[in-house]
């Protein structure tokens, strides 16, 4: 029988920006992270990946992620 303490935590890194040419712009998500636990402690290396944002997306708010 699996723990409570057995999950997966994930989170997104999102990019605040502002209205651009018009189009708003809110909260794009620009990086997953996923970690396992298994009997609440860190299980194996944590994933992380960027996700590539929309070919529209304004690049002054992306450079200030550092996303290139």
């Amino acid at each position: 029988m699996k723990s409570n303490l057995d999950f997966v935590a994930v989170d997104f890194e999102t990019l605040q920006a502002a209205a651009h040419d018009g189009k708003l712009y809110h909260k794009l998500p620009i990086q997953i992270g996923m970690q396992r636990y298994i009997g609440g402690r860190p299980d194996g290396q944590p994933y992380r990946r960027f996700i590539k944002p929309p070919v529209d997306t304004p690049w002054s708010s992306i450079s200030k992620v550092g996303i290139t």
